[in-house]
C-alpha cells in the first residue's frame, strides 16, 4: 500500500535534509546543527502542536509549547545544549513568520539573525510537502533590490465593488411635491 503525501512528508524532509546536508559538505560549507535538528524534530513538534491546537490553543501559544514539550522530551535522549535548541526554536518559529508577505514584517525578517536558515528550513518544506508557492514568492522576494521588495510587499488593492448609493432628490423632491425626500436604490 503506498504511503500518502501526508505520510510521506516527514521521511521525505528527513532525506532531503540529510541530501543537503551530505552536499554542503562534500562543498566544504560549514553545517548547522541546529538546521539538521529542527529538520529531523520538525514532525514531532508539528504533530504536538495540532494536538494543542485540538485543546484551543492559538497557533503561536501551541507552536511555543509543543517546541518546549519536544525539545525536554529529546533532552532526556540526547544532550541538546542551548546553543542548538534555541537556534532550532528560531528556525521553527520562523516558519510561521513567512507566511505574512505583505507589510513591513517581510522586510523585518530579512534581518533576522537566522533568517538564511530559516528561509532553507522554508525551501526544505516547501519542496517536501508539494507546496512551493510560499518558497517561491520569498525566492523571488529575494532577487528584487530594495526598491522592488518595498513594492512586492505593499498589500493588493482589492477589487471594489459598486456601492450602493443613495439618490440625490430631484429639485422638485426637495420642493415638496408630496414624494418622499429620500429615495433609497431597489436591493
Amino acid at each position: 500500500m503506498p504511503d500518502s503525501p501526508a505520510a510521506a512528508f516527514p521521511r521525505t524532509l528527513l532525506i532531503q535534509a540529510l541530501a543537503n546536508t551530505d552536499s554542503r559538505l562534500a562543498e566544504r560549507k560549514s553545517v548547522n546543527p541546529a538546521f539538521l535538528l529542527a529538520a529531523l524534530l520538525w514532525e514531532p513538534l508539528r504533530e504536538q502542536r495540532q494536538r494543542l491546537r485540538a485543546k484551543g490553543l492559538d497557533d503561536s501559544e501551541a507552536l511555543q509549547t509543543a517546541a518546549d514539550v519536544v525539545i525536554q522530551a529529546q533532552s532526556r535522549r540526547i544532550s541538546l545544549p542551548r546553543r542548538y535548541s534555541l537556534p532550532m526554536r528560531e528556525i521553527w518559529e520562523m516558519q510561521e513568520r513567512f507566511t505574512t508577505i505583505t507589510g513591513k514584517r517581510p522586510l523585518r525578517l530579512l534581518g533576522h539573525p537566522r533568517f538564511r536558515a530559516g528561509y532553507d528550513f522554508l525551501l526544505l518544506s516547501a519542496e517536501a510537502n508539494d507546496q512551493v508557492e510560499l518558497a517561491e514568492w520569498w525566492t523571488q522576494f529575494l532577487a528584487l533590490d530594495d526598491a522592488g521588495r518595498a513594492r512586492a510587499v505593499q498589500p493588493m488593492a482589492k477589487p471594489t465593488k459598486g456601492k450602493a448609493r443613495r439618490r440625490r432628490a430631484s429639485s422638485a423632491d426637495k420642493s415638496g411635491s408630496g414624494q418622499n425626500a429620500s429615495v433609497l436604490p431597489e436591493t
